[in-house]
């Protein structure tokens, strides 16, 4: 049995809105977060109706709490990992979850 879920909250870096063939908005952005040694900054990304709120709402620097699946590929022969974002809450915009 194996398990894929992410819980990540942090600050929002380096939003760059794609727009899908379909037409659907796809919004890569990072998420920085810290603890005692030091900061990590974390590749995410949203789809549609999510992709529009975080696009739309939120600011560089809000805070965000994240639920989603971590997604690895190889670039090359780098292992690289993005947080594919399914359900947010906002600590920074009033009464916002998605």
């Amino acid at each position: 049995m194996s398990f894929n879920k992410v819980f990540l909250m942090g600050s929002i870096k380096n939003k760059q809105p794609l727009q899908a063939k379909s037409g659907n908005l796809i919004l890569k952005f990072t998420v920085k977060t810290w603890d005692k040694e030091g900061k990590e900054y974390v590749d995410c990304v949203g789809y549609g109706k999510l992709a529009e709120i975080i696009q739309n709402d939120f600011l560089e620097g809000d805070t965000i709490f994240i639920e989603g699946k971590a997604h690895t590929w190889l670039d090359g022969e780098q292992k690289k990992t993005t947080i594919i974002c399914e359900r947010f809450k906002s600590y920074s915009l009033k009464n916002t979850e998605f």
